[in-house]
C-alpha cells in the first residue's frame, strides 16, 4: 500500500485511491489489533498483569514471550496471517478499483536510486519498487 499512496494523484484519481485503499487499511488495522491480542494471550505477565517488555541489544523493545510459548504464539498469529483479504467488487466500486488498477499498469512513475543517493534513500526507493512490482502482479490479474 506504501507505494500506492505515496503516489501524488490529480483529484477524481486520488479519491478512487482513497475509496480503494479504505477497506485494505481497515484490514491492516485488524492485523494489528490480532497481533496484540495473540500477544497478550502468550506474554509473561508483572504482577499488576501488565505484559512485561524486554528491550534486545538493538534497543527495541519487544514483549517477552517464554520459549515454551512462542511456538503457540507463532501458531495462532500465523493461523490468521493465512487468511486471504476478499474485496467485493459491485458496480459501486468497479469504476473506482479500474481507475486504480489503469493507473498502477500504466504507472509513470520512475524506479531506482542513483549513486550519490545517500543508503537510506536507495533502501527506500528499493522498498517502493518492489511494493509497485506486488501491486502490478495483483492488477495484472484482475478482470473487471
Amino acid at each position: 500500500m506504501r507505494w500506492l499512496q505515496t503516489q501524488p494523484l490529480p483529484g477524481s484519481l486520488s479519491a478512487s485511491r482513497t475509496k480503494f485503499v479504505a477497506p485494505l487499511i481497515g484490514s491492516v488495522n485488524e492485523g494489528d489489533a490480532k497481533r496484540v491480542e495473540v500477544i497478550a494471550k502468550y506474554a509473561n505477565k508483572d504482577k499488576n498483569g501488565e505484559l512485561v517488555q524486554v528491550v534486545g541489544v538493538d534497543g527495541k523493545r519487544t514483549y517477552d514471550v517464554s520459549q515454551d510459548k512462542m511456538n503457540s504464539l507463532n501458531e495462532e498469529y500465523n493461523k490468521y496471517l493465512d487468511g486471504d483479504f476478499v474485496m467485493e467488487i459491485n458496480d459501486l466500486n468497479r469504476g473506482d478499483i479500474d481507475k486504480v488498477k489503469d493507473f498502477v499498469l500504466n504507472s509513470p512513475y520512475l524506479f531506482g536510486a542513483s549513486e550519490s543517493d545517500p543508503e537510506n534513500v536507495k533502501m527506500s526507493k528499493v522498498s517502493l519498487a518492489v511494493a509497485y512490482a506486488q501491486w502490478r502482479d495483483v492488477f495484472s490479474q484482475l478482470s473487471l
